[in-house]
């Protein structure tokens, strides 16, 4: 699958999921399953995949847009970080970079891919950056349900070797177009309503 594929079907569902009800619900969901949807990728390297650098470029102009709103609006991360000891951010972001490190060191789909990859981020992000948690989880989940759907195996029980295929597409096939566009629809769909939510509750001018 290809990252816009990841991006826009991790981003779709954890909004759908998960209904943010205001700016300050939906800047952590937008980061969280921006990243955690092409995060498995990390094994990608930028020099060998064009895919891997434009689901980079997009998953950080996502976050970076998002967090800027959430320190602008004093929202739930602004908030988290201000009244988190430095002991429990520190904590879990090196529980981060090191599980970041073996999976981006690892084989395709390996490591990276696996449950305990998943639940070594889910550690770290649960104290580094708590609101971002469940979007995180829904966008990393949605990336390994699609490569799933793929012939290429997927080492979901790491360290066993043997992996998991349902064999239903190829990455090339006219069904992974069919996801594709439809992962677009979806999220278009999401943000036009979201825009017409966020739109209504803005104060009247007048």
């Amino acid at each position: 699958m290809l990252s816009k594929t990841h991006i826009a079907i991790g981003v779709a569902s954890s909004l759908t999921i998960l209904a943010p009800e205001t700016i300050q619900e939906l800047c952590p969901i937008v980061i969280g399953a921006s990243v955690g949807s092409i995060l498995c990728d990390i094994d990608c390297k930028i020099g060998v995949s064009k895919d891997a650098v434009l689901g980079r470029t997009i998953a950080t102009i996502l976050s970076v847009a998002a967090l800027y709103i959430d320190i602008v609006a004093h929202g739930s991360m602004f908030e988290y970080f201000m009244q988190t000891h430095i002991i429990s951010l520190v904590l879990g972001l090196l529980i981060i970079l090191i599980t970041g490190y073996f999976a981006r060191e690892s084989e395709h789909r390996g490591f990276s891919h696996s449950l305990m990859a998943f639940g070594l981020y889910g550690i770290g992000i649960f104290l580094f950056s708590k609101p971002v948690l469940l979007g995180f989880i829904i966008g990393f989940a949605s990336h390994l349900l699609l490569d799933v759907l793929t012939y290429r195996p997927v080492q979901l029980f790491y360290p066993r070797e043997k992996g998991v295929s349902l064999k239903i597409c190829k990455s090339k096939s006219a069904l992974n177009t069919v996801i594709m566009i439809f992962g677009y629809i979806w999220l278009i769909a999401v943000c036009v309503l979201y825009y017409q939510h966020f739109l209504i509750l803005l104060p009247k001018r007048g």
